[in-house]
């Protein structure tokens, strides 16, 4: 299941939804089963791209909602447009490894970028491991 990781800010009707496009266009290609926004964005919070003001980990936990299922999936991948930071990204994962206990979790972007508050600049792509401990989150470059 291709899970959407929600926008910074709160979604409004008839508004696009970039992480959720990409995750209907993989699965349109045969690259995913269904798309599942089981992510909600209860609380606003900055946009990390051109920000050098990024709220904590912990802010983002705490700004994000899951929709529970009856049927738990037997996995889940977040999907996301761009990384910056990944403190979305892992705020997301840890949201679903505490709703769906034991169902893997992994994540996916189209690209992956750097800003400080200067223009923002695309970087060589990179796969990282993101490891959750009770209520700890840390990753790592597996490879580049």
């Amino acid at each position: 299941m291709l899970v959407p990781v929600p926008r910074s800010s709160l979604t409004k009707p008839n508004t696009i939804w970039p992480a959720r496009r990409v995750c209907e266009e993989l699965v349109r290609e045969g690259l995913g089963d269904d798309v599942l926004p089981l992510l909600i964005r209860q609380t606003a919070i900055p946009k990390s791209a051109g920000s050098t003001d990024r709220p904590p980990l912990a802010v983002h936990v705490r700004s994000l909602a899951v929709q529970k299922r009856l049927v738990p999936p037997s996995r889940l991948v977040l999907v996301d447009d761009v990384i910056t930071s990944g403190t979305t990204m892992m705020a997301c994962a840890i949201r679903l490894a505490r709703a769906f206990p034991g169902v893997p979790v992994s994540g996916f972007a189209l690209a992956r970028v750097q800003s400080q508050g200067d223009p923002v600049r695309v970087l060589e792509s990179a796969q990282e491991r993101i490891v959750i401990s009770g209520t700890r989150c840390s990753r790592g470059v597996v490879s580049e």
